[in-house]
């Protein structure tokens, strides 16, 4: 598979859609996920670790009252700004996939996976 079909199927794995799904999985333990593998550790690069801290205040403030939809705010700020560090979309989702797992949400964790296997088990029938 050319390098450009893989960065498109890596893509519908990010889109709006998807994010919004994994978004209701994880609810309230949005900040876990976070913290758990999103949030930047060093200076800006092309690391999927792009988050600064102040994104939590911003999730609370944009839905106060609404976990699913605080969740879905992350994860969208969390694609773009690693579209804008220009972050290879296989390394976003290899970092979604373990912040999923070591934040304790195991049923997005395990369902991520299995978008994952789904996608790119059709490409190799």
């Amino acid at each position: 598979m050319s390098s450009a079909a893989e960065e498109e199927d890596y893509y519908e794995l990010l889109d709006d859609k998807h994010l919004f799904r994994l978004a209701g999985q994880v609810r309230e333990r949005w900040e876990e996920l976070l913290r758990a593998g999103l949030l930047q550790k060093e200076e800006a690069g092309n690391d999927p670790a792009c988050l600064q801290e102040s994104v939590v205040e911003e999730c609370k403030k944009f839905a106060p009252n609404d976990n699913h939809l605080q969740a879905h705010h992350l994860l969208v700020h969390w694609r773009y700004k690693c579209w804008q560090n220009q972050c290879p979309k296989r390394k976003m989702l290899l970092t979604l996939g373990e912040a999923l797992k070591k934040s304790g949400n195991s049923e997005a964790a395990q369902n991520f996976q299995s978008d994952i296997d789904t996608l790119f088990s059709i490409q190799y029938v």
